[in-house]
């Protein structure tokens, strides 16, 4: 098998294709009518503290662009995966500033929602990692913390939900439950989403 270049196959499907190499985040200006993708790392994204600094603005970006796009709806996914990183190297600073990062991305998200009237947004996770806990002594700004360990946890995560649908999340329940919640809020079945759009 050759390998593919994914990229190449996109441009051909009419995407307009940028990359940070080419243009800073906050230079993008886009057409919602077209097809656009925005590479931001070679791998892993940076930290914020490395450096990132697009991703409250990109959720934003996102939401803004896909609204235009369709007047059917979309669905976002928007993930602040460094807070995992640094739970798995123990690094609490990590932890608490992209956690930071995220309550920003979540602002600019729940903004939208609220000015759109049509958006169910959700915040969760899909696991805990590292056991980290705020240990006593510990005061606002000054946070003494440990882990227990570097996996992931079997401790309860929330879930978060405002919008239409938002009393669906209600109450504890399995995260895989998470799907079909999100599919009875776009009004389909679990057959349905099986079965493609």
């Amino acid at each position: 098998d050759e390998p593919r270049n994914l990229l190449e196959e996109m441009e051909r499907q009419g995407y307009r294709i940028d990359t940070y190499l080419n243009l800073d985040f906050s230079d993008v200006v886009f057409d919602a009518r077209s097809k656009y993708f925005y590479l931001a790392a070679d791998k892993h994204p940076l930290t914020r503290a490395a450096g990132r600094e697009y991703f409250p603005g990109a959720v934003e970006f996102a939401a803004t662009f896909l609204k235009r796009r369709s007047k059917e709806g979309f669905f976002l996914m928007a993930e602040g995966s460094q807070i995992d990183w640094g739970g798995h190297s123990g690094d609490s600073h990590v932890v608490i500033d992209e956690t930071l990062d995220f309550d920003e991305a979540v602002a600019k998200a729940l903004n939208f929602a609220k000015r759109d009237g049509e958006t169910l947004l959700i915040i969760t996770a899909d696991h805990e990692t590292g056991g980290m806990a705020i240990n006593p002594g510990s005061q606002w700004g000054d946070l003494k913390t440990s882990f227990n360990h570097n996996g992931h946890t079997a401790t309860m995560v929330p879930v978060f939900a405002y919008g239409p649908g938002a009393e669906q999340f209600d109450g504890i329940y399995e995260n895989t439950d998470i799907y079909f919640k999100i599919k009875a809020a776009l009004g389909r079945s679990a057959d349905q989403a099986t079965a493609g759009p």
